[in-house]
């Protein structure tokens, strides 16, 4: 009895679970592409995920001659690319940078800076900017007081 119990239940789950859904919601915004020529785009959309960008680095007037990696990273410090460059030396760097990103990160020893990129351009000087000015805090390491003597001209 009890298996002729469990084969009825088996069937009845059996022809259930065939029936076709007939009750499908279809949404309003539905698209019948069959391919990516049958998609509507804009006239001056590009299919572009990267463009090519330039970065400008202009050298400093530092008797430095040797030279250093420059490493340039997306603003989430992924690196795109590292090349030695003289710290005298004004040179173009042109790579592929994703659109998504409008700034990028340049490295050249200890001088780290987050840099715009406009139209494909940025620039880079090996001068700190003003934000980045360290100021020294002293109050870990007290210096000792000077007493000042005053002499007397005769």
């Amino acid at each position: 009895m009890k298996k002729l119990m469990l084969l009825g239940t088996m069937l009845v789950l059996a022809l259930s679970s065939c029936q076709k859904d007939k009750d499908q919601v279809k949404s309003k915004n539905s698209v019948n592409a069959v391919s990516t020529a049958d998609l509507v785009v804009p006239k001056d959309f590009d299919w572009k995920t990267t463009r090519l960008t330039t970065l400008r680095i202009e050298g400093s007037d530092a008797m430095f001659t040797g030279k250093r990696p420059i490493v340039i990273k997306t603003e989430d410090d992924r690196l795109i690319l590292s090349r030695h460059v003289g710290m005298n030396e004004d040179v173009d760097i042109q790579f592929e940078l994703p659109i998504a990103y409008k700034q990028i990160k340049v490295e050249y020893g200890a001088i780290t800076k987050l840099v715009d990129v406009n139209n494909g351009m940025a620039s880079f000087d090996f001068v700190p900017a003003a934000n980045e000015e360290r100021i020294m805090d002293d109050s870990e390491n007290p210096q000792p007081e000077v007493e000042l003597i005053k002499v007397d001209e005769e």
